[in-house]
């Protein structure tokens, strides 16, 4: 009974704070609640989003569903209780769009949003001022205050890295998220710990309803039953043999051909590519390039002579 308890521990009344642990010989031990902080370079996360959206799923309209954050870390992280979340960005004037969307994560409880503003001509080459000043400002005072114990930041710029080392040296754990192919390789060294932001985390931040039209992909194992067809088929990074086939239940991606083994099956092709590349590059089982299209069954039949 005594072990059970030290292996999963409780809250315990009373304490403030403090979490009660039970050990081996049912002393009753207080531990401190690590406190965690979580902070969204948020011109970065939009920008990142809407690529994935757009490799993933084509042009398929989906806003970016702050409220889905914890949920979105969680299920990668598993249960972590974040205490403050702070968002920066900026928005043009006029654009009543993003203004709402700023304000709406206003209204999140936990969250706060600093604006930064926008200058230079053009509206393609304006640029963000303040933003990531009042970034760095923030989680060095909250590191310096001890208000927090661990801090996520959510960046894919080395301009970070100082920020990050000085974070370290006021004792602040620090954990970074950026994109697959960010240009972050001296900020992720210098964080205690380093993820990143995969397609299931971008998923999580889709609205609820855009998940239920757009299902997540099935990491499943399973043979796959005869009626299906080789859609596309290419050499991966390790040299083998990989395939995309489609049956009546969608798409499916196969290595081994001889048993038919369906790795994982998506109701949409383009939402499986990009799963491939997000899940299995580790693995060598990616494309080299692209897809290639396999001809389909007309295609390769041959010519009827002329009568």
């Amino acid at each position: 009974m005594c072990k059970a308890l030290s292996a999963f521990g409780f809250l315990g009344s009373g304490l403030v704070g403090r979490s009660v642990i039970w050990d081996t010989n049912c002393l009753r031990v207080s531990a401190p609640i690590m406190n965690e902080y979580l902070f969204v370079d948020g011109a970065y996360l939009r920008q990142r989003f809407k690529e994935w959206i757009q490799r993933s799923y084509g042009e398929a309209p989906a806003s970016l569903c702050m409220e889905h954050m914890r949920r979105a870390l969680g299920s990668i992280l598993g249960h972590r209780e974040i205490a403050k979340c702070f968002y920066y960005d900026c928005v043009d004037d006029g654009d009543a769009v993003t203004q709402k969307f700023f304000d709406h994560i206003r209204a999140l409880p936990g969250w706060h949003v600093r604006e930064g503003r926008l200058v230079g001509g053009r509206k393609e080459r304006r640029s963000q001022k303040r933003v990531d000043v009042m970034l760095t400002v923030e989680m060095l005072s909250h590191a310096i205050n001890k208000n927090m114990d661990r801090a996520i930041l959510l960046a894919g710029d080395d301009d970070f890295t100082p920020l990050v080392d000085e974070l370290l040296r006021h004792g602040t754990y620090v954990e970074v998220w950026s994109a697959r192919g960010a240009d972050a390789k001296h900020l992720n060294n210098s964080a205690d710990e380093s993820r990143r932001m995969t397609f299931e985390f971008f998923w999580h931040l889709t609205p609820d309803e855009f998940q239920s039209e757009h299902p997540y992909p099935d990491f499943a194992t399973y043979r796959l039953l005869p009626g299906h067809r080789a859609l596309k088929s290419t050499t991966s990074s390790s040299g083998q043999e990989i395939w995309i086939k489609e049956s009546p239940y969608g798409y499916h991606f196969v290595v081994d051909t001889d048993s038919e083994m369906s790795l994982v099956t998506s109701t949409e092709l383009m939402a499986l590519e990009e799963f491939i590349r997000d899940q299995f590059a580790e693995r060598g089982l990616v494309p080299i390039d692209k897809w290639p299209e396999l001809p389909s069954p007309a295609e390769t039949q041959a010519p009827h002579e002329p009568s």
